[in-house]
């Protein structure tokens, strides 16, 4: 998938919550999610979610290992889960 077309679909979903009234996880809703895997979401600008995500794609980040990744929030945190990691 293009960077183009994923922004545009990131795009039409962000238009199709606020018309449904949806509200982002981690803001006053606890998530289905929260139940099974204990954890809450987070909510991340679409800006910062744009940036890291044409970051990952790039291949700027292909050095992390993917648990670092998982219920991560920004990119930063990912990054210093990374660092953590190591020692």
């Amino acid at each position: 998938m293009s960077f183009a077309l994923a922004l545009e679909f990131a795009q039409l979903a962000r238009s199709r919550d606020e018309l449904s009234g949806a509200k982002p996880c981690g803001t006053d809703v606890k998530p289905v999610t929260a139940n099974t895997i204990a954890r809450f979401g987070k909510f991340v600008p679409r800006a910062d979610t744009v940036r890291s995500f044409k970051e990952i794609i790039e291949g700027k980040h292909d050095d992390i290992p993917e648990s670092a990744f998982m219920y991560a929030g920004s990119i930063e945190e990912v990054l210093e889960r990374a660092k953590k990691s190591k020692g």
